[in-house]
């Protein structure tokens, strides 16, 4: 029998995945009932859950190995962010430079200038994301906690609580303010008032009690978004809860290392399904398949599974070849 607290982790983040994806279905079919019910459990609660749980894991990561995190954590996320960028580019180019969803708003091509400040991870700071593919905005929030990984790992973990309390104070109270959307965010506003959750998972991986951690990580987060001015989707504890569990008994759980290996494999599809659903369904759109929303979902998760297998997966075995310090 295995551990399988990565492999829980690694699952919880595909659900995660889908729930955002799901939250966009709607874009197209507004009426679609697992879209419906993907988007009552919160894609920005999602999103804070992917935040928790990178920091659970890149805490992880470098304790284990520092020496080469930084070449580790590119090899990660650019072969597919670069390729989420141009898909978010060129998607609706084909079909007359518009598509259209499902409440008349069309979408049309990025600018240029737009498109390379996002390749270098500038959305959120010096500009917005692009619409055509506006999840990409968190991903600038991830990176530059990479960058400060070194530094935050020298804190003690009362440092780290003070910017955790400090950006989660932030978070609530700028919930009553008329502050734009965190893909519209600039200036690392997005960053500070999410950080919190980046911060909580790093937090908890450093505790030397990962359930007793996880208690505090779940009760905090609850609080914050129980007294959070905007309004959350139906079921938005259930997201919290999920990943607060894996994250507490996850260490504790064995099981057959078949079942591992699927539950990885989910895993890495996560990160492409998270990238390339919207662009992916402005292209079905476009096309006028008529395809129904299930059908959507499940060929976006067939998309993202094949990114993962032939392309993401091909650079990462060339790259960890002829360079063996990123294994």
């Amino acid at each position: 029998m295995s551990p399988l607290l990565w492999p829980i982790l690694a699952a919880v983040r595909f659900i995660l995945a889908l729930i955002v994806a799901g939250s966009h279905l709607r874009w197209f079919f507004p009426n679609n009932h697992l879209a419906i019910t993907l988007e009552r459990l919160s894609s920005i609660v999602a999103v804070i859950g992917f935040l928790i749980i990178s920091g659970f894991s890149i805490a992880a990561s470098y304790a284990r190995q520092p020496a080469g995190f930084y070449g580790r954590r590119a090899l990660r996320i650019i072969p597919l962010y670069l390729l989420a960028i141009a898909a978010g580019a060129l998607c609706t180019t084909f079909f007359g430079g518009r598509v259209a969803v499902a409440d008349g708003s069309a979408f049309g091509p990025p600018s240029l200038g737009l498109v390379l400040q996002n390749v270098f991870f500038l959305q959120g700071f010096t500009t917005s994301s692009m619409l055509t593919n506006g999840v990409i905005w968190s991903l600038s929030i991830e990176v530059l906690f990479y960058l400060l990984t070194p530094l935050l790992a020298r804190l003690s973990q009362t440092s780290l609580l003070l910017l955790a309390g400090s950006s989660l104070a932030l978070f609530v109270a700028a919930s009553w303010f008329a502050l734009p959307k965190y893909p519209d965010m600039q200036g690392g506003l997005a960053f500070v008032l999410l950080g919190w959750c980046w911060l909580a998972g790093f937090i908890a991986y450093r505790h030397a009690k990962w359930l007793e951690a996880s208690a505090g990580v779940l009760v905090c987060s609850l609080l914050a978004l129980t007294t959070y001015a905007l309004n959350l989707e139906l079921h938005w504890p259930v997201t919290l809860v999920l990943v607060a569990v894996a994250i507490g008994i996850g260490d504790r759980l064995r099981g057959p290392r078949r079942l591992g290996e699927v539950l990885n494999l989910l895993g890495d599809a996560s990160y492409p399904l998270y990238l390339f659903h919207l662009p992916f369904f402005f292209i079905l759109t476009g096309l006028k398949l008529h395809w129904s929303g299930f059908a959507y979902l499940g060929a976006a998760v067939v998309l993202a599974v094949v990114l993962d297998r032939c392309y993401d997966q091909p650079i990462k075995h060339l790259a960890r070849h002829l360079w063996p310090s990123l294994k």
